[in-house]
């Protein structure tokens, strides 16, 4: 039996093989066109970012109604999250990169990776959004409401939405 999250999205199952897993993530990116973003240690010159070999770099984008949050009161390079916002007009600052895998193709593999990093749905949740000037969905991992609430008061907000330049 496959377990929802409280937004009806499918979350992994104990027990689930990693075949079963592959096949729910490859379901999941069939559904969007090959674009993920990415706002903290997976962008360019951060320490996750190789991770991001065999994707394309495409831009620079803004997504609009989150605000970033380091789980850090010492340094801006610790843990970065984001989490949606009442404030349409706050904005953050992500990368967008297209999975075009060199290799062949192994889309699933590439989500299954990150989905891995994040702790995919149990830290951070992957879910679809538009950034600014943009039509289509795209990946992009969130700390949803409840779990945003539970860390905020410890962190430092991110004014700029900007993790690789916090002090614009």
């Amino acid at each position: 039996m496959e377990a929802k999250d409280t937004y009806g999205r499918s979350t992994y199952v104990a027990g689930e093989s990693l075949s079963a897993t592959y096949q729910r993530v490859a379901d999941d990116e069939r559904q969007l066109d090959r674009e993920i973003l990415v706002y903290g240690t997976l962008r360019r010159d951060q320490s996750n970012h190789r991770l991001m070999h065999g994707l394309e770099f495409v831009k620079e984008v803004e997504v609009k109604g989150f605000e970033m949050y380091v789980m850090s009161q010492r340094s801006f390079r610790s843990i970065p999250f984001v989490t949606p916002t009442d404030d349409d007009e706050s904005t953050i600052v992500a990368e967008m990169y297209r999975m075009e895998d060199r290799a062949g193709g192994h889309y699933s593999e590439i989500l299954c990776g990150l989905d891995m990093l994040e702790d995919h749905p149990n830290w951070y949740r992957r879910v679809k959004v538009v950034p600014v000037g943009e039509s289509t969905e795209m990946w992009m991992y969130i700390f949803d409401e409840p779990m945003a609430e539970q860390y905020k008061d410890g962190c430092m907000r991110v004014e700029t939405g900007d993790w690789v330049n916090p002090t614009k």
